[in-house]
């Protein structure tokens, strides 16, 4: 994965590209003063580590995860390959009443026994073959969340940097928006997004940043350019002050999940 943002006008696209794409994600949002649209689509990709074959299809799993207050999304290497539950881990790790940046610290933290374990796995299953390369993110987490009167996002890239002697070794890469973002209007692409990006910057700013139909344009546009790792259905699902409602959840159960407890 590599960072790259790129200005426009009033509006600032954050991408995280996945070069080569290990775990089949897309994830979109958009974000104003006080709204956010945020997208995701369900295609799950594991890889096949006995025979070296590479990636396989394997299946839908949900990629967002609401809870009564924050809405958390993770593109990464995770997935199918550790039978990754995105909404236990949630449910478990999340400090909601902490502030959006005190809580994406804690999760990006939380997960990296786990992201220790699957990179272990694929260094003694498929030792010289590069599945993860030291220097670029191997998962990003995005979290938002209506605080201190206004919608806020916040990214926390989990860069791998290499193997020592206690095992994988990894930092954290913070953006928290707005505050370090450039303008209030954002759009943000995570994972597998190179068809998104190109699209966008040939294009002058996009007006639609509350339109959840333009989610899902975008996300058919990378299901269009990488079906073999992005495909539907698309979980959308809209948040403003009154807090997180599903256009469509896609793949993903409808009810809150309560951090601490279960689904409500």
């Amino acid at each position: 994965m590599r960072n790259v943002r790129i200005p426009f006008t009033g509006a600032l696209l954050v991408t995280c590209l996945v070069a080569p794409p290990i775990h089949g994600t897309t994830i979109v949002v958009l974000q104003t003063p006080d709204e956010v649209v945020l997208g995701a689509d369900a295609r799950a990709i594991s890889l096949r580590l006995a025979d070296g074959t590479g990636a396989t299809t394997k299946g839908q799993m949900c990629k967002i995860v609401r809870t009564p207050r924050t809405a958390v999304a993770i593109a990464g290497i995770l997935g199918n390959l550790a039978d990754f539950d995105a909404a236990a881990f949630v449910r478990q790790n999340l400090q909601a009443d902490a502030t959006l940046p005190v809580s994406a610290d804690h999760l990006a933290q939380s997960v990296l026994p786990q992201l220790s374990a699957v990179i272990d796995q694929l260094e003694k299953n498929a030792p010289g073959q590069s599945l993860v390369v030291p220097g670029r993110p191997v998962l990003s987490i995005v979290l938002t969340r209506f605080e201190d009167a206004g919608m806020k996002v916040a990214i926390r890239d989990v860069v791998f940097t290499g193997v020592a002697g206690g095992g994988p070794e990894f930092r954290v890469q913070s953006t928290n928006c707005p505050g370090e973002c450039r303008g209030p209007h954002m759009i943000f692409a995570a994972g597998a997004s190179e068809a998104v990006t190109r699209f966008l910057i040939s294009r002058p700013p996009h007006p639609r940043l509350k339109d959840p139909a333009f989610a899902v344009d975008l996300l058919r546009l990378e299901a269009a350019a990488e079906p073999d790792i992005v495909g539907p259905p698309f979980s959308i699902l809209h948040g403003d002050s009154t807090g997180f409602r599903w256009i469509d959840a896609g793949a993903c159960q409808e009810e809150d999940v309560t951090p601490g407890g279960g689904a409500r």
